[in-house]
């Protein structure tokens, strides 16, 4: 059974923080596809044949820059379907961000374990008991795991509202209908404008869910 919370943090409803999160990676995926652009035109403006660093050669650096510029507008894309899809309460465009941050979530695992397990087999292939690979691994590690963490939270909070969706949708039509039907402050004597304490009572409920 798949782990579901209540609320999000700092005591935010599901939705609250689902849109928080949302926001926070429509501004990543543009600050991201704007600092891949102006490093692909700084690249192209100052390589130079004779760098011998590998990591500044165009056969390594282009593949990594196009990849990093198509995942930052895909998440845009699904960014913004997020919270398209929270407002008009449409599971379907939670869909993708779902999909697509479930497998970016699972790239960074990989990439923040796979950093750590080579620097470690680095240090343990040097004789000389050189541990300053070492101290790069657990550099990559710890803060890794962490940013593997919150990246988890971020999944659990949008997928819980995602399950809570077709209880809201169902709660929000009901309470738009019962508003048609049966206005809260409708009295019989149409003369008389005050509302009853009973009025007052359904008008200031506290809404059931706390996604909603």
């Amino acid at each position: 059974m798949a782990v579901r919370l209540r609320h999000c943090c700092c005591g935010c409803s599901l939705k609250e923080g689902a849109i928080v999160i949302g926001v926070f990676f429509v501004i990543l995926s543009i600050t991201t596809t704007i600092g891949g652009i102006f490093f692909g035109v700084e690249f192209g403006l100052q390589y130079t044949s004779d760098s011998t660093l590998w990591n500044l050669h165009p056969a390594v650096t282009l593949p990594i820059l196009v990849v990093e510029l198509v995942f930052a507008v895909v998440d845009l894309v699904t960014s913004s379907l997020l919270l398209r899809g929270i407002v008009k309460y449409d599971r379907r465009l939670v869909i993708p961000w779902l999909l697509t941050n479930a497998v970016l979530c699972g790239l960074l695992f990989l990439a923040v374990v796979g950093g750590a397990i080579a620097c470690f087999i680095v240090t343990a292939t040097h004789i000389d008991g050189d541990l300053t690979t070492v101290t790069y691994g657990f550099i990559i590690l710890v803060p890794g795991a962490f940013l593997v963490g919150v990246y988890v939270y971020f999944l659990l909070v949008v997928y819980s509202f995602y399950c809570l969706l077709p209880m809201l949708s169902s709660e929000r039509i009901a309470v738009l209908l019962d508003r048609f039907k049966n206005p809260y402050f409708q009295q019989e004597d149409e003369s008389d404008h005050t509302p009853t304490p009973e009025v007052w009572s359904n008008a200031t409920a506290t809404p059931r869910f706390s996604g909603y």
